[in-house]
């Protein structure tokens, strides 16, 4: 942590391709690629890469003669190079720009990113092809930048630096107990182990247990007024009188509890329903 910056001092193309450049593994095709790849600057480029700027998303109708408009309100300028197709010779959207003084050289690095030329949003960076140590340009997999649509951000530069690493405590070797011998002491010592947690709340639980145990009585889900006729019309229509084991039936009287035979309580409503399907059918 104590050599992290935002900015990458050496290119690697691993770092390029982790948003905070502490990825140990390629997560796209294009940053094998570009680890693969040894890549050579072009010798046939003249002039200082000290006092050159990059200039990129240029609009493809801007010209020579407007960047140099533009440009040389910071200083003086040797050269202009708009890069263009060999083919058609169509401006490819980028641009480099050498200045006589490194003074206009960070003054135009400082002011002119984010200026609008030609209705377009411009981007300005130093030189970094013969600059950055393992440069590897966009077309192998590497550069800087790039947009989201493409899968394939890449950072460190200016337009996307390196966010700042969170140093977060190893949780998985710390939760599995591999951590060192001191950690797992401390914490034997100082927490309860799970089993008793457990165990506590088992005996906890059984305690509680007899207070829900109590014999519930038919006055406790209807008042006797409301049961006596239902419970009148069912033994009229049952004609027995007797309970399921030739007992006396506990619905004789109101309020009594079915400890005979443990009729659960709901079965109270299949036997009020019988018991009125039977004094209608009569």
């Amino acid at each position: 942590m104590n050599d992290w910056a935002p900015i990458a001092k050496e290119y690697d193309p691993l770092k390029a391709g982790s948003i905070d450049g502490t990825d140990e593994e390629p997560h796209d095709r294009a940053i094998w690629r570009a680890m693969l790849a040894r890549y050579v600057p072009n010798k046939g480029v003249t002039g200082d890469p000290h006092l050159t700027l990059f200039v990129a998303r240029l609009n493809l109708q801007t010209t020579e003669e407007k960047l140099k408009e533009v440009f040389s309100r910071y200083g003086d300028i040797r050269k202009i190079r708009l890069v263009r197709d060999l083919v058609t010779g169509f401006s490819k959207g980028y641009a480099f720009i050498e200045y006589k003084e490194e003074r206009a050289l960070l003054k135009a690095h400082r002011d002119a990113n984010r200026l609008v030329i030609d209705q377009h949003e411009i981007f300005v960076d130093f030189e970094l092809e013969r600059t950055l140590k393992g440069w590897i340009p966009r077309r192998l997999g590497g550069g800087f930048g790039g947009k989201k649509e493409s899968g394939q951000l890449r950072f460190g530069g200016r337009d996307r630096p390196f966010r700042k690493p969170i140093n977060l405590p190893n949780m998985k070797n710390d939760f599995y107990g591999e951590g060192s011998g001191e950690k797992r002491n401390w914490s034997r010592e100082g927490t309860r182990d799970w089993r008793t947690r457990d165990r506590d709340h088992e005996r906890s639980r059984d305690k509680r247990w007899p207070e829900r145990e109590r014999l519930w009585t038919w006055d406790d889900v209807l008042p006797a007024q409301a049961l006596n006729p239902l419970l009148e019309l069912g033994l009229a229509a049952g004609g027995g009188g007797t309970g399921t084991e030739g007992k006396a039936s506990p619905f004789s009287e109101p309020g009594c509890v079915y400890t005979d035979t443990h009729l659960p309580l709901r079965n109270l409503q299949c036997f009020l329903e019988e018991a009125l399907s039977c004094s209608l059918s009569s």
